[in-house]
């Protein structure tokens, strides 16, 4: 595969998103900052999976919410991931 040009003509598309990507990363911060206020850790932004921290038995866990479930129904050891999730 060989580039086509000097890659001149993308010069006006990479201006526009050095102007455009750090107020959108300030936003997309300040949402990830209001969900950890709500106890909330955003584990897995495109399959909209949410952990939250509690206890079980006197031993830290992460409750979990999957977008697309009704409710919190699972939960996993801080030491496991996904795959870990039992149900309450």
């Amino acid at each position: 595969m060989q580039a086509a040009g000097n890659g001149y003509h993308l010069q006006e598309r990479i201006m526009t998103l050095q102007r455009e990507i750090p107020p959108q990363a300030q936003s997309l911060r300040n949402l990830l900052n209001e969900l950890a206020g709500f106890g909330c850790i955003l584990k897995d932004p495109e399959q909209g999976l949410i952990d939250f921290l509690s206890t079980r038995n006197g031993r830290e866990i992460y409750l979990c919410w999957y977008l697309g479930e009704e409710r919190i129904n699972f939960w996993h050891y801080t030491d496991e991931g996904f795959a870990g999730r039992q149900p309450l």
